[in-house]
């Protein structure tokens, strides 16, 4: 398939294609970086903004997901320098919440707390509940990696109040499993086994 793609004329649709296949190859466990640098390439010779933006994001969420950060880091910031400007705000704040995760992952709290923010405000400009909810998770979460747990449980209370008014069950869930484990680090074991045993529940129902 990237032979019969690559050998056509070079167009942005071209590109979007170049990009879907890198994404369903890796997802299968098949990552070949010519196919994504050939979109990079061509997106970078038509000026294809939007399409390099795409490009590097998929470049940085294969990278965090064979476990290297610093590279994912640094694909989605080049990402993030296109993203900004398109008037796509939804690739642009799963942009920041990416970039948010991959600080998070390698220690870096103070920036992936500014990356986060920066994905909440923008979601909530443009009223993105989901994604307004996945930034506050992340916050949560640096705020466990830190042995902050009231501040964290601040952060995943306003998530699930906004999963909730979405009526997303697996947000939900995950964030009364995040409320439940936060309570465990803080040593409030009859709150925890309530909010698990809730997270659990919304589990067994997803699996009807």
């Amino acid at each position: 398939m990237f032979t019969i793609i690559v050998n056509r004329p070079d167009t942005k649709n071209k590109v979007d294609e170049l990009t879907i296949l890198f994404k369903n190859a890796a997802k299968k466990g098949y990552v070949n970086y010519e196919i994504i640098d050939s979109a990079i390439s061509i997106g970078d010779k038509l000026f294809y903004i939007e399409g390099l933006g795409k490009a590097y994001q998929r470049k940085g969420l294969t990278a965090r997901y064979n476990y290297d950060y610093y590279t994912a880091i640094e694909n989605h910031k080049r990402a993030l320098t296109y993203l900004e400007q398109t008037i796509d705000t939804i690739e642009t704040i799963k942009c920041l919440n990416n970039i948010g995760v991959a600080y998070r992952r390698v220690n870096i709290e103070d920036k992936s707390f500014d990356y986060y923010f920066k994905a909440y405000k923008l979601s909530e400009k443009i009223n993105l509940t989901s994604s307004q909810a996945i930034a506050l998770n992340g916050i949560g979460n640096i705020f466990i990696d830190i042995k902050k747990y009231k501040t964290a449980l601040y952060y995943f209370k306003k998530a699930l109040q906004l999963e909730v008014s979405n009526n997303n069950k697996q947000g939900i869930e995950y964030d009364l499993a995040n409320i439940g484990e936060t309570n465990i680090y803080m040593g409030n074991y009859d709150s925890a086994k309530v909010y698990l045993e809730r997270a659990l529940q919304y589990a067994k129902q997803r699996k009807k």
